[in-house]
């Protein structure tokens, strides 16, 4: 618990500091939407692909190797850190809890920004716990072992891997907002119809498009608030974002588990489902009534 807790910390200053040093990697202003979703797309996709590899490993070789391989993968980003040549930022340095109230009146005033972190937040809760259930629905719901796993997850990364390239070939974020809106609908509804199913062959390709959803919605909104935010309040609105997603998530993930305790997986996802699904179609509903689809 300890060393769990340790490493949230790290990734609390960590993602928002990579969100924000993107920015200034990229010469060209026009491709940093790009930019953005590959980052995104990074960061999200290996969510999904890591507890997939992972699956596979312990099948294999069990869990201390694949603890191991996982420590020894961060010299690749330290290597990688150590050839980056950024050029420099602007700003001076203020006091951390003057910058803190700046960013935090900053997103909670900006209104686009502000809805879209609440979609994530939902997202973060009520979605993403299903990584978390996964093992159990693996070897209860399908009869399966850790290979069984490896594959669920698997389906999801691919699904993941597409909605990723598909973000990183757009060249603006024209109609990103809408897409963004109906991904959240079909992330829930994906999630629903996965718990109400009892078939392994037919959960593949379900998860193929809960993977595909999530990363629009969480990537693509990602993509959106980094092109409304302004540059010296870019590491501060990433660091809300990071609550907002990762934040929320292992709480969502610990509410699960314990509903899940109480009255089985199964129950647990498909309300989980339902009711992220009934946030994505009322963000959605809001949005058309300010008009914000149509120029979208």
């Amino acid at each position: 618990v300890l060393l769990a807790f340790i490493l949230g910390c790290i990734n609390a200053i960590d993602l928002p500091a990579r969100q924000s040093f993107v920015v200034y990697l990229v010469e060209d202003r026009e491709q940093l939407p790009n930019a953005i979703a590959l980052n995104s797309l990074l960061i999200n996709l290996t969510r999904f692909v890591g507890p997939a590899l992972a699956g596979f490993v312990v099948a294999f070789m069990g869990e201390a190797v694949c603890f191991l391989i996982n420590a020894l993968s961060y010299l690749a980003v330290l290597l990688a850190l150590r050839g980056i040549r950024a050029r420099a930022g602007e700003g001076s340095a203020i006091p951390a809890l003057r910058a803190l109230k700046e960013g935090l009146n900053y997103t909670f005033n900006h209104p686009d920004i502000r809805t879209c972190l609440v979609l994530i937040a939902a997202m973060g809760f009520l979605v993403t716990p299903y990584v978390a259930l996964m093992p159990i629905y693996a070897k209860n719901i399908f009869g399966g072992d850790a290979t069984t796993f490896g594959t669920l997850i698997s389906s999801t990364g691919a699904g993941s891997l597409m909605a990723g390239l598909y973000l990183a070939r757009r060249t603006s974020t024209r109609g990103l907002r809408r897409k963004v809106a109906l991904a959240s609908v079909i992330s829930g509804a994906a999630l629903a119809v996965f718990a109400l199913n009892s078939r392994l062959e037919l959960a593949y390709p379900i998860l193929m498009v809960l993977g595909f959803s999530m990363i629009i919605a969480i990537a693509g909104g990602n993509t959106m608030i980094q092109t409304w935010v302004r540059d010296d309040m870019r590491g501060r609105v990433m660091a809300t974002f990071s609550m907002a997603f990762l934040g929320t998530a292992p709480f969502g993930s610990l509410a699960a588990g314990s509903l899940a305790h109480a009255v089985g997986v199964r129950p647990t996802l498909l309300a989980c489902g339902l009711l992220a699904m009934l946030i994505g179609l009322i963000h959605t509903h809001r949005l058309r009534q300010k008009g914000m689809l149509k120029s979208a």
